[in-house]
């Protein structure tokens, strides 16, 4: 009884010492970005939305909004957590399409890096306030 009240003060303890630290700066502040996506005409799961800001934000806490496409090709942008938002700016949107192998992203890209590079992209979105639905956007493998 006593090695289980001490292993569990030792656990406690831990924690508490965790929690104490910093933890970066304040989130901003952000807004629904949602959308759906369609490769050659049919919505996949598992493809991959990235948005790079235009503006180079705190380069010791970067943030990369994302999202992971749904079995009908919908996603939602996060920048924290999922489902949180994306921060008002200006952002390029990038898509990688892998093998999901459990929880981790495998194999070449689907989409033969046509749209991974931001610099190339002719996605664009800019998020002022407000909730912005990107509606479908048509990929293709070919």
């Amino acid at each position: 009884m006593r090695n289980a009240v001490g292993l569990f003060l030792v656990a406690a303890m831990s924690v508490s010492l965790c929690s104490c630290g910093s933890r970066g700066p304040a989130r901003q502040k952000t807004y629904p970005v949602t959308g759906k996506v369609m490769v050659d005409g049919k919505a996949v799961a598992h493809l991959r939305v990235f948005a790079k800001a235009k503006e180079a934000g705190d380069p010791k806490y970067p943030i990369l909004p994302q999202a992971d496409t749904k079995d009908d090709g919908t996603f939602q942008l996060y920048s924290y957590e999922p489902g949180d938002g994306v921060p008002s700016g200006e952002y390029v949107l990038t898509f990688t399409w892998q093998e999901l192998k459990g929880l981790k992203y495998e194999g070449p890209d689907k989409l033969k890096k046509r749209y991974a590079d931001p610099a190339k992209s002719t996605f664009k979105v800019k998020v002022e306030n407000s909730k912005v639905d990107l509606g479908t956007i048509e990929l293709t493998t070919r």
